[in-house]
């Protein structure tokens, strides 16, 4: 096991030095939707989302970034949650012009549901983030596997837990276009 570790974190150094067009300076400005579907104790819950967001290349390959999304879920209640937040993400060139991205998202989230409203944060590790970029100014994003956190606070009295596990199942696809 030891040995599998090291050789993944020595492909995966050589391939983060591998020449990129993320260079310090560079910017983009993106979209990206999203639907899922969501099973959780008998309640089933279908929802769709849009986002924005702004990046900035702090460092070659190293992104910096800001976001928000919208998110309306309907399931036996409809839920509306806005969320704003930085994210700083990491561009490995896998092949020419594809890259994959991990990445850590960091966001304030106001949610509301029947009337109720519940401000909270939330934590998200980006594991399965890729992106083609047939051209130097555009690029094709998917989302497929993240882990998220979310901590609400309803009605400032108590706070609801909920980790959301995603693989496949809540993808997202969105457009970037570099300047």
């Amino acid at each position: 096991m030891k040995r599998f570790f090291i050789c993944f974190l020595a492909i995966t150094a050589l391939l983060s030095f591998d020449a990129s067009a993320q260079e310090k300076g560079d910017m983009y400005v993106g979209g990206i939707v999203g639907v899922g579907l969501t099973s959780l104790e008998g309640n089933t819950s279908i929802s769709a989302g849009l986002g924005f967001d702004f990046g900035y290349f702090a460092a070659k390959n190293l992104n910096i970034g800001a976001g928000v999304a919208y998110t309306i879920a309907a399931g036996d209640s409809v839920v509306h949650t806005l969320t704003l937040g930085p994210s700083l993400s990491y561009y490995v060139k896998l092949c020419d012009k594809f890259y994959y991205i991990p990445g850590l998202d960091l966001a304030f989230v106001y949610g509301n549901t029947d009337g109720i409203n519940m401000p909270g944060f939330g934590v998200g590790l980006n594991l399965g983030s890729f992106e083609f970029r047939p051209t130097p100014h555009f690029g094709f994003a998917v989302k497929l596997l993240s882990f998220t956190y979310m901590y609400f606070s309803v009605e400032g009295y108590y706070g609801i837990n909920g980790v959301n596990f995603n693989l496949g199942i809540n993808p997202s696809a969105g457009l970037n276009y570099y300047f």
